[in-house]
């Protein structure tokens, strides 16, 4: 008789932990993502909220142009974080697509195990409805009551 629970019940509870993992750390770094994305374009708006120098005492203008280089530069640094955070989300996207595909894989399998349970559940009752069939017509023919009298 067949087994009455799944091989890989236990393989396919971890693909399936494995999995929602993987897309809780593909969500955090998309969101992620995203938080870098609105850092650099207020950056930016900071940036060109900031009136360029004019003229004016030369210690102003070069505090002036000081604070708009560090600008700059914060805003340079922001899109590099926002490349790297870009670069983790899809290898997480991918580190997902990967572990999706393994619980398919097993679940796949579980699939065809369930039919092929079913297929021999099938088989064993149409075996047993014979052997009942048989038997009726084997031991029927045998009992001395179930033959035809012959007339006297």
């Amino acid at each position: 008789m067949s087994r009455l629970r799944f091989p890989l019940t236990g393989v396919l509870r971890v693909r399936k932990v494995r999995e929602a993992e993987a897309l809780t750390d593909a969500v955090q770094a998309r969101n992620r993502v995203t938080a870098a994305e609105d850092e650099i374009a207020y950056r930016v708006r900071r940036l060109q909220a900031t009136p360029a120098p004019g003229t004016g005492p030369a210690l102003a203008v070069a505090a002036a142009l000081s604070a708009r280089r560090s600008m700059a530069e914060d805003t340079a640094i922001a899109r590099g974080l926002a490349a790297a955070a870009r670069e983790i989300s899809a290898e997480r996207t991918e580190v997902l697509v990967a572990t999706r595909a393994q619980r398919r894989g097993v679940e796949l399998l579980k699939e065809r195990w369930t039919a092929e349970r079913a297929a021999e559940r099938e088989r064993d009752a149409v075996r047993e409805a014979d052997e009942l069939a048989t038997a009726r017509f084997t031991h029927g023919a045998s009992r001395p009551e179930a033959q035809p009298r012959e007339p006297s």
